[in-house]
């Protein structure tokens, strides 16, 4: 979604911006950047004389060797490939893509210095520096101080304080996290429960760098402000993993318990997952299998279509410490985008939002109450008709062109702690 073609505060259309990020590597093509990154680049590169890209594929891709491009005037200029030769040696055989790895971290920081010098042909100094996770913020910090860069940031998609079983990966994850924060002009968190947690974790909040919330942005929105209520129908829907993080086995208990009172009650669920078969087999068991529609992973586009034709959008997040309790969910933000009030429970951060804004309900991990609070938003159509209304408001603010516009400008603000 292109709004404008104003150049990005603080960096203008004559500056240069790097990236450094994590990417995903599928059948020859690299297009599902890690988290927001692709939009970054479709923030940057109309509005930036330059634009330097290193992407590091992570362990679930088919090919490890990172990548370099480099655009101009909008236009993409160089494309490179870390050479085979070496590193391919080095590089872990068919990893696993829930591990870490040691050896993939050192490759991150070789391609950073590797592409860093090739780059410094096409652009002499950085006016920012995004370093997506730790190890690329200190790389950016590096270049700071060596007079190649003006700002940077740390951009950080999830975060959790017990991240990895082991005691001493948890430690220096969280020592080289620290490190970031500490030396960057400004920390981009996802979601302001980042800050939260590193203060209790006891980081001095004097020494880390500006925190600013910069959070999941929406590609598209409903315009259509007046909305269908339930009535005879109830329309639900689930879009995401079926897995035990997002808690989707509390699904079948609640809508047993719905269709009981409100026969025209159904659910669609979007996605896939571990405890896909599970899911089935319980809805067969409570005898509801005939009220869900299964759809599997469909394109955004058309999963969005879909939702704007259902009531309510569903995401009860188990409540177990993860990096949902961190990070921002895309998913409530898209149900949002497409009208719907939201019922969730209270673990990811935008729950406070959906309370306190009224745009739906937030409601403990219990089948038993997440029924009575379906049964209860449907019935009320004036409540119902409010939430959507509160729910397209909220949306309105949150397009990525406008949420990059407010934290870069915001980056190089004047003042403010740490604001290098």
């Amino acid at each position: 979604m292109i709004e404008n073609r104003q150049p990005a505060a603080g960096v203008g259309r004559n500056g240069d911006v790097w990236i450094f990020s994590h990417t995903h590597y599928h059948r020859g093509k690299r297009s599902s950047l890690s988290g927001p990154v692709r939009f970054l680049i479709e923030y940057f590169v109309p509005r930036s004389s330059t634009v330097v890209l290193v992407e590091q594929p992570m362990p679930s891709s088919d090919d490890l060797l990172p990548t370099l491009e480099i655009y101009r005037g909008g236009e993409l200029i160089s494309h490179r490939i870390f050479p085979r030769c070496l590193l391919s040696w080095w590089l872990p055989r068919s990893p696993r893509p829930e591990r870490t790895y040691l050896r993939l971290k050192i490759r991150d920081l070789v391609s950073a210095a590797w592409f860093t010098v090739i780059s410094l042909h096409f652009s002499r100094r950085a006016d920012l520096v995004i370093g997506v996770e730790c190890l690329n913020a200190l790389w950016g910090r590096g270049m700071q101080l060596l007079g190649l860069a003006r700002k940077t940031v740390y951009y950080l998609f999830d975060f959790s304080p017990r991240r990895y079983p082991s005691r001493l990966f948890n430690r220096l994850y969280l020592f080289l996290d620290r490190a970031a924060t500490y030396s960057a002009s400004a920390t981009w968190n996802i979601s302001p429960a980042m800050e939260e947690a590193r203060i209790q974790l006891g980081y001095h909040p004097r020494r880390m760098a500006r925190q600013l919330t910069v959070p999941y942005g929406l590609e598209r929105m409903t315009e259509e402000t007046a909305g269908e209520a339930p009535g005879e129908e109830i329309r639900l829907a689930y879009a995401g993993g079926l897995n035990d993080e997002n808690g989707v086995m509390l699904l079948p208990e609640m809508l047993e318990i719905l269709a009981r009172r409100f026969p025209g009650v159904t659910l669609t669920v979007m996605g896939a997952g571990s405890r896909e078969d599970d899911l089935r087999h319980e809805f067969r068991q409570r005898g509801t299998e005939e009220l869900v529609t299964f759809r599997g992973y469909l394109p955004a586009e058309e999963a969005w279509n879909l939702l704007r034709g259902c009531h309510l959008g569903l995401a009860p997040y188990y409540p177990a410490e993860t990096t949902k309790m961190f990070g921002d969910v895309i998913k409530i933000k898209t149900y949002l985008s497409a009208g719907l009030p939201v019922i969730t429970t209270p673990v990811p951060p935008i729950a406070r939002d959906v309370a306190e804004r009224a745009m739906g309900e937030v409601v403990p991990y219990d089948a038993s109450r997440w029924a009575e609070a379906v049964a209860e938003l449907s019935r009320d159509r004036d409540r119902y008709l409010a939430c959507r209304r509160n729910a397209l408001e909220f949306v309105r603010g949150q397009t990525w062109n406008k949420i990059l516009a407010r934290a870069v400008a915001e980056t190089f603000a004047d003042g403010g702690e740490n604001g290098r």
